[in-house]
């Protein structure tokens, strides 16, 4: 059964539409990411979800009760906003038992002292609980504004960029913590973030948001082999992914302009595309006496450039990345990815050496 339950919420700020008929369902125990880039609404749907923005219309049910209208104290919602909001001139212990004190005032001092053992131990902070917010780290920060909205058993957790203010260091651990978290207490969960590699790491479900919508949602593994649109690949972190500036149909060939130049495909109907993506293993070294005389010929699409990086993904997986219009200092650089895993290849390469790169039309995924 659906536990939370979003129903064609609309919301504007200033005649500008944020959420347009939004629909989203997310079952009891769940831990779901809304990924999307800055800007597309996240925020705002958390607050109207939270109930500190009431939308222009729509309805919020948790367990089949309308909260729709419910004031934030009655929803019994933990929300993480995106800065660890903590009082400075309480220590670790009493942040985190301010809410428990607030939402029931029937605990005894023993019951409180309890849930803030039991949350410290959870969250790791057992160690600083006498210490006050100027004495921690930013994580730590993040660990106790955790602690503060679990301690009072939410029916809904709501996590805004949590991790936005972590280091890189600290942050797949501290990711890995909430989901521990999150799966110990049972709690269903939406945390907003636009980083794709959270979602990776730590999602049940995931749903994509832009145009105040939610485009598509399912695992993570699903929407990474069938993204819907062009969009979704660039949200999720497709490599190789380019819009497409024009196109055209002749005679069962379809013309695309593109940042990698003019692309010609064999197709059987006609059909808007928005832009195009190339997995880095269907990326080839051309041979030096492979002669090509244009950018495209019939069969292969043909990419000079110069190596910029070359990483070492795993033992024997490599990935190069190549800067292809280093001349055309009038528009952005346009960068391409490639696999290889030939490690007499790899001996042959080079930083800054003149690569050329061929690519079978075919093997263009096209959105």
């Amino acid at each position: 059964m659906t536990y939370l339950k979003l129903q064609n919420i609309h919301m504007k700020y200033q005649n500008e539409l944020i959420i347009n008929d939004l629909n989203l369902n997310v079952e009891r125990g769940e831990l779901l990411i809304l990924l999307g880039s800055s800007g597309c609404g996240k925020t705002t749907l958390l607050k109207i979800i939270a109930g500190l923005i009431h939308p222009e219309q729509g309805l919020i049910m948790i367990e089949d009760q309308d909260i729709t209208n419910f004031s934030p104290q009655k929803r019994e919602i933990g929300y993480v906003p995106q800065s660890q909001v903590l009082f400075p001139h309480l220590n670790i212990k009493e942040n985190i038992a301010f809410g428990l004190r607030a939402r029931n005032k029937e605990n005894s001092k023993e019951e409180i002292e309890q849930k803030i053992q039991e949350v410290a131990k959870l969250a790791q902070i057992e160690d600083i609980l006498s210490r006050f917010p100027s004495e921690i780290s930013g994580g730590q920060k993040q660990r106790v504004a955790l602690a503060r909205a679990i301690v009072i058993n939410p029916r809904l957790l709501l996590l805004d960029e949590p991790l936005s203010s972590i280091d890189a260091n600290g942050r797949e651990s501290l990711a890995l913590m909430i989901k521990r978290i999150q799966r110990e207490t049972k709690t269903t969960t939406i945390y907003v973030t636009h980083n794709q590699q959270e979602a990776r790491l730590i999602a049940d479900k995931v749903a994509i948001m832009y145009d105040g919508i939610i485009q598509q949602s399912g695992t993570m593994t699903d929407i990474d082999i069938h993204p819907m649109n062009f969009q979704i690949a660039n949200i999720i972190g497709k490599l190789n992914i380019w819009k497409v500036y024009s196109q055209k149909f002749e005679q069962g060939q379809l013309i695309i302009s593109s940042p990698l130049g003019d692309i010609t495909i064999a197709s059987k109907e006609e059909k808007k595309i928005a832009g195009i993506q190339i997995h880095p293993s269907k990326i080839k070294i051309a041979n030096e006496n492979e002669n090509f005389d244009m950018k495209f010929s019939e069969q292969i699409l043909v990419i000079k450039g110069k190596i910029i990086s070359i990483i070492q993904l795993k033992s024997k997986i490599f990935q190069i990345i190549i800067q292809i219009n280093e001349n055309q200092l009038t528009k952005p650089f346009i960068y391409i990815k490639m696999q290889l895993l030939d490690q007499n290849l790899i001996k042959n390469l080079t930083i800054n050496q003149d690569i050329k790169l061929k690519i079978d039309p075919k093997d263009i995924i096209l959105f």
